[in-house]
């Protein structure tokens, strides 16, 4: 993704955040990191990831304590709702479940959001996979 494209060109470079997206995927809890290449991946809620070399401990898991605990099982319940609705072996869902659904993306955000702070950037899909800002990256840019 062109970031100044896809900020309107209102893109300062000493006022990059770090991104997160909530969307689902198979056997994943909803919330993703945005990279600043614009690749994606999971972030996993674990209390500890898995051992870094030799020595064989785990880690404690920074994201974890980014989180309440309502708001992790809140993306994880939607992420499974997810998998409900668009999986393997779903069938076609209504239009209300699909609103509902996606309507549950952008209040995930706001929610993540407001537990991230403003140094990070949320994002949601949205119909046809497209993803949206909670808070626009321009709605707290000083006006020219």
């Amino acid at each position: 993704m062109n970031r100044r494209r896809a900020t309107g060109g209102a893109y300062d470079a000493g006022r990059m955040r770090r991104r997160i997206l909530i969307a689902w995927d198979f056997a994943a809890n909803g919330v993703w990191y945005i990279g600043a290449n614009g690749t994606t991946g999971a972030l996993f809620m674990p209390d500890t990831l898995p051992p870094r070399g030799a020595e064989g401990n785990p880690r404690p898991n920074p994201w974890r304590d980014r989180f309440s605990p309502t708001l992790r099982d809140a993306l994880l319940a939607w992420n499974l709702d997810g998998e409900r609705l668009w999986g393997i072996g779903s069938t076609k869902p209504s239009a209300d479940l699909k609103r509902a659904w996606y309507a549950r993306a952008a209040d995930l955000a706001v929610r993540t959001q407001q537990e991230l702070g403003a140094e990070f950037e949320v994002l949601h899909v949205i119909e046809g996979g497209a993803w949206r800002w909670a808070t626009p990256p321009w709605a707290d840019a000083p006006p020219r």
